[in-house]
């Protein structure tokens, strides 16, 4: 957390204080809190949430955090969901979705761990349209452990660009997928000079490879 206002709160203990934090019954620990004008830094090299609005939940070891509005790099967010199952033990898995312009949310991706291969992607394909990002990150607790991506952007009526061949298609639809490993397309479809076009695509080592 970086900064955020506390609208309000309300906090429950039910138990023999010498059994807290009840991890294995026994009583009850429950800690809501309403925080408005959120900034939050949730995993490193990856953008602040920011202008946030989050219901954070503590119930005995557990921790949830549910943000409605807000901006991720400037794009408004939809919804997101941040859970660890035993603060101090278990990961932070987040979920979320953001809709904002395909251009710019690839551009976006280029600013996160994924930065090699989505630039990879970027140097071949140009965007312009809106696209639903739909996005899951896991956290580890331990710092050299490798944070976990799993993801898709999904393109509804745009125009894409390929850079190479000079091609454009107009009505695009379908998803872009991506992993810590790399991005891959498969069977977007669109239209070229009055024709269907399908496109499948995937970054292997240092390129992309399509067809």
């Amino acid at each position: 957390l970086l900064s955020g206002e506390l609208a309000n709160g309300r906090i429950v203990l039910q138990g023999p204080l010498d059994h807290f934090p009840y991890d294995h019954g026994g009583g009850q620990f429950t800690t809501e809190l309403h925080i408005r004008d959120l900034y939050l830094n949730y995993a490193t090299d990856w953008p602040t949430i920011t202008n946030g609005e989050a219901h954070l939940v503590f119930s005995n070891e557990s921790l949830q955090i549910d943000i409605d509005g807000g901006k991720i790099d400037g794009h408004p967010i939809h919804n997101l969901v941040m859970v660890s199952e035993r603060v101090g033990e278990s990961p932070l898995r987040i979920h979320g979705q953001v809709v904002s312009e395909s251009r710019k949310m690839l551009r976006t991706l280029e600013d996160t761990p994924l930065s090699r291969r989505a630039t990879q992607l970027n140097s071949q394909f140009s965007m312009d349209g809106y696209a639903f990002l739909d996005l899951g990150v896991e956290v580890p607790l331990k710092k050299e452990n490798q944070i976990q991506v799993e993801g898709r952007v999904e393109l509804h009526g745009n125009q894409l660009s390929l850079k190479d061949l000079d091609l454009e298609l107009e009505q695009v639809q379908g998803n872009i997928e991506f992993t810590n490993e790399g991005f891959s397309i498969e069977g977007i479809r669109g239209e070229m000079l009055g024709g269907p076009v399908t496109i499948t695509a995937f970054t292997a080592g240092d390129e992309l490879q399509s067809e």
